[in-house]
């Protein structure tokens, strides 16, 4: 059975979701975690504090894009993270 895995974000990566545009910065966590379990070829953006671009009022509880980060999250090309197997 897949493993729960996280990796990190190796260099900025520019991503333009759900209306806005911002920087993922080095150094942020990615996760394969789905909600149908672990699949390795997602890398799922774990948190908001390695962003760039966003205004305040994105990243509040309540917000709409809040809602779809939380409910489609933003999968983050894996060129942009260390692979699985070297964390």
């Amino acid at each position: 059975m897949p493993k729960h895995k996280t990796s990190t974000v190796i260099k900025d990566c520019e991503v333009d979701r759900f209306g806005y545009f911002f920087i993922v910065k080095a150094g942020a966590v990615v996760s394969n975690s789905t909600a149908c379990g672990p699949d390795g070829s997602y890398r799922f953006l774990r948190g908001l504090d390695k962003t760039e671009g966003l205004p305040d009022y994105a990243k509040e509880r309540g917000s709409s894009f809040r809602h779809d980060y939380e409910h489609y999250g933003i999968n983050i090309p894996k060129e942009y993270c260390k692979p699985y197997d070297e964390e």
